[in-house]
């Protein structure tokens, strides 16, 4: 039926294979069935019959070229009922002479050749180190997406931190909000810390007050603040201006098995061995009940022995909160610190306060069943 078909086919290679996808399928019938016979043209001169044959060529080549079109038509179709993705979607196949022939010639083992593969080898490790970067960043941004939904749902302010100029040791904000807490609270604003001095290396901050004020919040507050800052995310506050800091050293009392002074000690152990070596003003340290877990006059003997030696180093940051209230004093007459008291609604005000465990005993019962 047909003289002769033509696929037409595009075609690549690759480690998998010979990979094609067709084009087009052109056929060609036998017999164009277009023939266009006429008289003999009598009494016509051979020029005009020669104009004759030639018009005659031309009306044949187009029937001809128009019947193949809706004979390929017809092909394709019947080949599309069977195998509707034959015409859209590319396929593997068998390869073997192409393999022999052209395998060492496929791009990627060109990649693997001795002498690309350093240069691939070199832009692979670039191509990971850039997709760890972009990776770090996509989860940034879905971060800081987080905190500024929960800032609006809670109405507090957000922020992004400003880095202090070159060789300025500071960490300054207007207010701060505590963000261990933020997921205890639903639609209600948290109470903004202010009225801080600026933590600068050049005079430590130190909390006292009232059972239940917020020592221990305000302490982790400023530091948990720092690290979202230094992470690339908002703050919940306003204001906040620091320098990068390399060391956030946190020591907290722990209640669980074991001694807690034994815990404790060991953790300021750790603490002063790790910061051995860096720079005063890339430090921040915080003390949290600095002194308890023992005697008043042992806690305060290990309070005052930690707080001087630190206060040798320069331009290191420090923040501890007590109970003893001669640690405070010390620490602020002779270290020159500068020491906050918080009262029963979290209003931070100046001076040393006592822990008023009066308070406390009346505000949840217990004096009414002693």
């Amino acid at each position: 039926m047909f003289d002769k078909s033509q696929l037409n086919v595009y075609f690549s290679y690759s480690r998998k294979g010979l990979q094609l996808r067709i084009i087009s399928w052109e056929t060609k019938p036998f017999d164009p069935g277009v023939t266009f016979d006429f008289a003999d043209f009598a009494g016509y001169s051979e020029k005009r019959i020669a104009l004759i044959e030639q018009a005659r060529q031309k009306l044949i080549k187009k029937a001809t070229e128009q019947r193949m079109k809706i004979e390929s038509g017809l092909l394709t179709a019947r080949v599309e009922r069977r195998s509707p993705k034959i015409f859209k979607a590319p396929f593997f196949v068998d390869s073997p002479y192409t393999d022999r022939e052209h395998r060492w010639f496929a791009i990627s083992n060109l990649y693997d050749s001795v002498m690309l593969r350093s240069v691939v080898s070199a832009l692979n490790r670039h191509r990971e180190f850039f997709d760890e970067k972009a990776e770090g960043l996509r989860k940034i941004a879905f971060l800081a997406n987080r905190l500024s939904q929960k800032a609006r749902d809670l109405g507090s302010p957000l922020c992004w931190p400003e880095l202090a100029p070159d060789g300025q040791n500071v960490v300054t904000f207007d207010e701060i909000y505590p963000l261990h807490l933020l997921g205890q609270l639903d639609k209600v604003k948290p109470v903004a810390i202010r009225s801080l001095a600026e933590i600068n290396g050049n005079k430590m901050l130190g909390f006292t007050g009232t059972h239940g004020g917020g020592k221990t919040v305000a302490s982790l507050t400023i530091v948990e603040n720092i690290s979202l800052a230094q992470s690339g995310l908002p703050v919940f506050g306003r204001g906040f201006c620091l320098n990068p800091k390399k060391i956030l050293g946190l020591v907290f009392v722990e209640r669980g098995e074991g001694s807690t002074a034994e815990m404790l000690v060991g953790k300021i152990v750790n603490t002063l061995r790790g910061i051995r070596g860096a720079k005063g003003s890339e430090i921040v340290l915080v003390f949290d009940e600095l002194g308890a877990g023992t005697q008043e006059a042992s806690g305060l003997e290990l309070g005052r022995d930690v707080l001087s030696k630190l206060n040798e180093l320069k331009d290191i940051s420090i923040i501890f909160n007590t109970q003893i209230i001669r640690l405070a004093k010390f620490a602020q007459n002779e270290l020159g610190a500068k020491c906050l008291q918080l009262d029963e609604k979290h209003r931070i005000l100046p001076g040393i306060g006592e822990g008023r465990m009066d308070q406390l005993r009346e505000r949840l019962g217990l004096n009414r069943l002693l």
